[in-house]
């Protein structure tokens, strides 16, 4: 868990599939374990005459951090077949097209910790405690989940030299006890991953919580995005998306 707190990290599917419906992930994972219509040149997603902004930052170490208040807000005029899209174009993910029918790229942004939700503050995160935003520095947030997990071996054989708890982390770690790490919770959207990524994910026993966009007869999945991981197979997906718009037509 460590890897999420140093760098954002990515959860890469090991084929190329297609997201019928898990395009858009938003998950919470613990240790042991979200124009007018004649202007045509201009880039637009169906109904949204704009492509939505990201509203992803980066801390200068490189982690991703999503505001997941602005973030959920920035699509609440969307059209609901369009919510998917917006919420992945505010998610910092990555297309191919303009019509926003291809991803690109996913995102993986931290969203809270320890339940609180965060954003970005310079080279801070804000812990978000109701009307209060918190500025804390991310190393400070290292250390105290790292001496948290660390705790709960304190009392063990483990401790035989009077360690102190963020060492005893540093113990634990190495000889693979992570179980420890039910002390600590981060929260994360995962946008833009395919199903079988999210299957994956949903299979782990150190994820906790899993909160996704329905895959099951939803106007938000009328028309979603495909993955394409590989761009020599995005003709493909290409051929194969006109050929079930042309079946869907005919029925």
């Amino acid at each position: 868990m460590h890897r999420f707190l140093r760098w954002g990290a990515r959860f890469p599917s090991s084929k190329s599939s297609c997201a019928s419906g898990g395009v858009s992930a938003f998950i919470s994972i613990g240790l042991a374990a979200y124009v007018a219509a004649p202007q045509q040149s201009r880039s637009r997603c169906d109904d949204v005459p704009e492509r939505l902004p990201s509203l992803v930052q980066r801390l200068p170490g490189g982690l991703p951090i999503l505001d997941q208040m602005a973030w959920w807000a920035s699509a609440r005029e969307s059209p609901t077949a369009q919510k998917l899209r917006s919420l992945l174009q505010a998610g910092g993910v990555a297309f191919y097209d303009a019509e926003c029918h291809f991803v690109k790229a996913p995102m993986v942004a931290l969203v809270a910790v320890g339940g609180i939700p965060v954003r970005t503050s310079g080279d801070s995160l804000d812990l978000l405690l109701g009307e209060l935003a918190i500025p804390v520095p991310l190393e400070s947030i290292r250390s105290a989940l790292k001496s948290q997990m660390g705790m709960t071996a304190m009392f063990s054989y483990l401790n035989r030299r009077g360690l102190e708890p963020e060492e005893m982390w540093g113990v634990v770690s190495k000889l693979g006890h992570f179980s420890v790490g039910h002390t600590a919770h981060l929260s994360f959207v995962l946008a833009g991953h395919s199903c079988a990524v999210e299957n994956e994910i949903n299979s782990q026993r150190d994820v906790v919580h899993l909160g996704r966009l329905t895959v099951a007869r939803t106007r938000s999945q009328k028309d979603p995005p495909l993955v394409v991981q590989r761009p020599e197979l995005l003709p493909v997906f290409k051929q194969v998306r006109e050929q079930v718009q042309a079946w869907t037509k005919k029925r």
